[in-house]
This record gives structure tokens, sequence and C-alpha cells, in this order.
């Protein structure tokens, strides 16, 4: 499934290996730089519905802020911020076969709920089309609908810039954008709140790890980036 791949892959970023603890783990990683984000922009411009378009652009600028605020790197915030609804572009049908073909990970809950699919395959759309390999950018795509026992400062981010950017409107969304650049922990509790009582008021069904998750967050949330509150 390699539409639209993106020629230059890797001419603007740039590749770095760190060694950590011992020095027996090895972490690859890429940057990127602001040439190579303006160049996703006018990419996505032009492969995204417009409405697709606006709320990655959004859900970026607000990313942006979280950011800046939070000493995450803003290169990598961009990336994952644009491209995290990517598998949108794709049929629901073309996912499915492509998570199947690649054996990735998932249950049979996500295999079969249309809105869990985008995130399901993201990550390997964006390595086959975009040459982005990065673990930190994949993570947050991949963690943007549901969430996750195990999250880092760029996947909070992500999510919650998803769903308080400047085009939501819903009761409360300010309050959460205020909370989002004052305490990311506070910020991604109610945000994952929010979004559970919208999945239940709507009478859809509700992902098995989505209560997992929860009552992670109130018994540990520590564990949840406690040293990225500001």
């Amino acid at each position: 499934m390699n539409q639209n791949q993106d020629n230059t892959q890797l001419e603007n970023s740039q590749y770095f290996q760190d060694f950590v603890g011992d020095g027996h783990l090895m972490i690859n990683y890429q940057e990127f730089d602001q040439s190579f984000v303006d160049r996703l922009v006018e990419k996505l411009r032009a492969l995204y519905e417009p409405d697709l378009f606006s709320h990655s652009y959004q859900t970026m600028a607000f990313a942006e802020r979280m950011a800046e605020k939070y000493g995450v790197d803003q290169g990598r915030t961009k990336v994952a911020s644009l491209l995290h609804d990517y598998g949108r572009v794709f049929p629901p049908q073309d996912l499915v076969a492509l998570v199947q073909e690649k054996k990735i990970p998932c249950t049979e809950f996500e295999l079969e709920t249309s809105d869990l699919l985008h995130a399901l395959a993201g990550p390997e759309l964006i390595r086959e089309n975009f040459g982005i390999w990065d673990p930190q950018v994949l993570s947050a795509v991949r963690k943007h609908t549901v969430g996750s026992i195990q999250m880092f400062p760029l996947d909070h981010i992500v999510y919650i810039s998803d769903k308080v950017e400047l085009y939501r409107s819903y009761p409360g969304v300010d309050i959460l954008r205020r909370t989002a650049l004052e305490d990311l922990n506070e910020a991604f509790k109610l945000c994952y709140k929010q979004s559970l009582i919208y999945v239940l008021t709507e009478g859809k069904p509700l992902h098995p790890d989505s209560c997992k998750i929860w009552n992670q967050m109130l018994q540990h949330l520590q564990n949840f980036s406690s040293s990225y509150s500001g």
C-alpha cells in the first residue's frame, strides 16, 4: 500500500542512535526540521479532504503550544499531530487487509470498530508512504484513539490536542484547553473522562481497555508523566 509515496522520505530528517543505561539498549529515532514539516503540510493539504486537513492542522497548532509548555520535541510533535488521522485517507476494508497482512497486534473488537482502524493501521502506512519510523511519532499515532496503560508525553499531547483543537466545539472544551496548558496529567484525565462519557452517551461499544486505562490512571497517576505537569 505505497500510495502517495513521499519521494524525499528522510531527506529533511536526521537519523540518531542513543544508548540507554549500560549501552546495550539502542534506540533509533529521527529529528524533523521545519523544512520537513512545511513539505509535509503541503503534501497533506493536497491529500486530505478539507475538513480532515483543517482538523489535522489545528491539532498540530495546539500540540505545538503544549510541546513548548512541557518541553517535548517540536518536530516530532508537529509530524505526529499532522499524521495522527492519516489512516482515514484509506477505505476501511483496505485498513483491515493491511492489519491482517502485516499481522499488526490488535483485538477483534478493534478490527470490527471502524473508528479505531485508522489508528491501528496508521503507523504502518506512515512508515511505508513517508519513510517515517520514529518510535515516538508512531506511538502517538497508534494511541490517539483509545490510549494505553503506558503513555509518554508526546502520546498525551497528540491525544489531548486531537480532542481540544480550535475547531472542536462541545460543552467544557474551553476548560480542557486551559487545563491542557497548565497540567498535562490533569488534562489527559479530563479528556479521557470526556471521551468515555461521549462513547457511553452515544450508545457506542466501549473498548475493553478503556476501563483498565481509567482505573490505572486514577490509581497510579504519577506513572502518567508526572514530571511533565509544568
